[in-house]
């Protein structure tokens, strides 16, 4: 279960390709086996923005998509594309197509890895005389391909992938070598030279949500300089080596992996590492993923890690959850290489996970200095995380460096152990961790991304600046475009991306920009701190949620002095966000000179909040429990701040009970919502307990198993929610067994 929950949007791919779909759609559909008997021939009759639906049955084909259409099965399961092994089962050359409702297997490897076009559901560029984009794989089974189960690339000259969904599918079973569930990659054996900076090669703009992907040779996920990747609300695993593998360009390393975000995710039981970073990666994100159990076939140590770092820069690890993988939870190396010095693996940020359960090993570890002069992880922060119960908390083998891990929780109020003096885990030389945190802490940061902020304008009014509720967004015009990098002129953000720096002409006098952004903070958040940074340029006057933060009269940027927003100034203001949904406005007023300019905007918001701490009661301590209809087993807690205050009205969270699984996750055998009356959670006032009666005439339970109780946040009823607290506990055949709390 998640231990961590921030709400995030992906700009709207799947609405725009329906629309697309919607606007280009003609009347008529073709029906296999009824108009045709196979497929391809369905194809080469149809008209672009016809649906082919396919009935149930097996259909041995190698499918080419060479019109805008859409291939809609009968039933997933019972509507089987068979490739045979003799070439791809499934390969899309056009742009603006759909694939739902298949079987897709039987396609062929060719002898080919994660780099080559070979598998279930090809789509690649290879033509190159235009781009593809506009691509739907949803609601399939792509199970049992020698070679890759979707390869999204494009290698000709020119023919750029980009805005591609792959969404709801069971990928499973797929490849023989070097292979993957997903590969979204640059070809590498297109010859090329060093720095040639093959920017259509590229796969960006892509969407991979909510797959299942298991048990896939080698790689559950592989991306290959990927650009504005979002893999979200997936499972990945037992996979025979990584859940997920992000890299650069291959064999050169020369374009990174970039401003891809990896959020929500479980990812487990994954041979070698859950998530796995090589070479030259930047601006990527990970938060709240779910990261346990894997690395127990690990053929050397770092393989045996839920996280790899393995090089890379300006990237972001928060909100985690990195629980009970083989030896450790990340290994942070930077490991280098002589032969490309153009990278090395510094400012990177990781906060605000929980690490722990590694009995057998570290929490963080970060090995000793490799001999590339590139190499070491450099000038990073290890802050606000909670590293608990593992053999030791964070060893840095690097004695070249020391590393900041202040405002940690090492399992105890005294600190850490080793070099601490503390009784929580253990530290070791070369390490920052005072002042370390009394208690366990949450935090949540926000930077702004290309992926998630709209930005829009002109605006023509001034008075709806002061005005947010009647101001309607569809006045605001067409968005504007984001910038890929943030130019090297402004204050950097670490983090985050300048956005909207496209010329806008202006003819009738000033205009305004508006930024926006949605999150989330837990119902039972409290205590809650935060401040904003802030830069931005050519901004007159600058507002956050209606308020005005500075008016100048300047031009930001071509002021004779600096201002407070001017371009290369960060300007820090506290802001207190609530409990439950929140946003971020903010509105910009453009100085206008010569008839255009731009604005920009690059921001980062760290709050920082406590949770309610669950003190629980043993739920079976009824000498006479046994199994047998009526019996009722009460599961009782209490909530305290962390200061140790009582808190005795928050209705904010639910119970859950999770029953026997093989991995880490479990299946839900009962729950709990605040209320009153024996089926619900309520609170008993006399014993200051939440009680949830957990009746074995209702629930078949199995002696000898392990069953865990879940208390969750009550902001969201997904696998997303935020835990509170958990507790296991063996059921026996006269008394329960007393369990372990977390």
């Amino acid at each position: 279960m998640k231990k961590n929950y921030i709400k995030t949007f992906f700009v709207g791919i799947s609405v725009a390709l329906f629309l697309i779909f919607a606007m280009t759609a003609s009347a008529g559909d073709i029906d296999v086996p009824n108009d045709h008997l196979t497929i391809q021939d369905a194809i080469i009759a149809a008209t672009p923005g016809e649906t082919i639906n396919v009935a149930a049955g097996t259909y041995t084909e190698n499918v080419v998509i060479n019109k805008s259409l859409s291939l809609i099965g009968a039933d997933k399961i019972t509507t089987i594309i068979d490739g045979d092994d003799v070439g791809n089962t499934i390969t899309i050359t056009v742009s603006n197509v759909t694939v739902s409702g298949f079987t897709v297997t039987g396609g062929w490897q060719n002898g080919g890895n994660v780099f080559y076009p070979y598998g279930g559901v090809v789509v690649d560029g290879n033509i190159g005389s235009s781009a593809l984009t506009g691509i739907i794989i949803e609601d399939n089974i792509i199970d049992g391909n020698s070679g890759n189960g979707v390869y999204v690339s494009a290698s000709g000259d020119g023919g750029a992938v980009s805005n591609v969904v792959i969404k709801d599918c069971q990928i499973s079973n797929n490849g023989v070598l070097g292979n993957a569930g997903i590969s979204l990659t640059h070809p590498n054996y297109i010859t090329r030279p060093v720095g040639f900076w093959d920017e259509w090669r590229r796969p960006k703009n892509i969407l991979v949500q909510g797959n299942t992907i298991y048990s896939n040779i080698e790689y559950g996920l592989y991306v290959s300089a990927g650009k504005d990747v979002v893999i979200q609300s997936n499972i990945m695993r037992n996979n025979s080596k990584y859940g997920v593998q992000l890299t650069p360009s291959w064999n050169r390393t020369d374009i990174p992996c970039e401003y891809t975000m990896v959020e929500n995710n479980d990812i487990y039981d994954n041979v070698r590492n859950g998530i796995k970073l090589t070479s030259f990666n930047q601006y990527n994100t990970f938060t709240g993923n779910n990261i346990c159990n894997n690395g127990f076939g690990g053929t050397s140590d770092y393989y045996k890690y839920g996280f790899l770092f393995q090089d890379g820069n300006d990237n972001t690890i928060q909100n985690n959850t990195i629980t009970g993988n083989a030896l450790g939870g990340l290994y942070l190396r930077g490991k280098g290489d002589g032969s490309y010095t153009w990278y090395s693996t510094t400012n990177n940020t990781i906060t605000g996970n929980t690490i722990s359960d590694h009995s057998a090993g570290y929490g963080i570890y970060i090995p000793a200095k490799d001999s590339n002069p590139n190499s070491g992880f450099l000038n990073s922060l290890i802050n606000y995380n909670k590293i608990a119960n593992n053999l030791d908390g964070l060893e840095n083998a690097d004695t070249s460096q020391t590393v900041d891990a202040t405002n940690n929780w090492w399992g105890d109020s005294s600190g850490p152990s080793g070099v601490g003096l503390g009784f929580g885990d253990s530290v070791s030389s070369h390490v920052i961790y005072t002042p370390w945190l009394m208690t366990p802490q949450e935090s949540l940061t926000i930077v702004s991304k290309p992926s998630h902020v709209d930005a829009y304008g002109p605006l023509n009014f001034y008075a709806l600046v002061n005005n947010l509720i009647s101001w309607d967004p569809l006045d605001v015009g067409p968005k504007d475009t984001f910038a890929a990098n943030l130019p090297g002129v402004w204050a950097h953000i670490s983090g985050a991306t300048w956005i909207s720096t496209a010329f806008h002409p202006e003819t009738n006098g000033d205009s305004w920009r508006w930024f926006h952004k949605d999150f989330t903070l837990p119902c039972t958040a409290y205590n809650i701190s935060g401040s904003m940074e802030v830069n931005s340029d050519n901004a007159e006057e600058a507002y956050l949620n209606g308020i005005m933060l500075y008016t100048t009269g300047y031009v930001q940027g071509a002021a004779p002095v600096p201002q407070p927003l001017y371009w290369g100034i960060i300007t820090t203001t506290p802001i207190l966000p609530m409990p439950g949904d929140n946003s971020f406005d903010f509105i910009v007023r453009n100085w206008v000179y010569s008839g255009y300019n731009w604005t920009g905007l690059t921001f980062k918001a760290v709050i920082n909040y406590e949770i309610p701490a669950v003190i629980w009661q043993p739920p079976l301590t009824n000498e006479s429990f046994e199994l047998k209809d009526g019996t009722t087993m009460p599961v009782k807690f209490k909530l305290y701040t962390q200061a140790g205050d009582l808190i005795i009205d928050q209705m904010n969270i639910y119970l859950k009970i999770f029953g026997p699984s093989d991995d880490c996750i479990g299946s839900e055998v009962a729950a709990f919502w605040p209320g009153e009356g024996g089926d619900f959670l309520r609170f008993d006032l006399y014993e200051s307990y939440y009680i949830g009666n957990f009746r074995t005439k209702d629930y078949g339970l199995t002696e000898g198993a392990t069953y865990t109780a879940v208390v969750f946040d009550g902001c969201t009823d997904t696998d997303d929610a935020l835990v509170l607290g958990t507790y296991t506990f063996v059921v026996s055949d006269g008394k329960g067994n007393r369990g372990n709390k977390n």
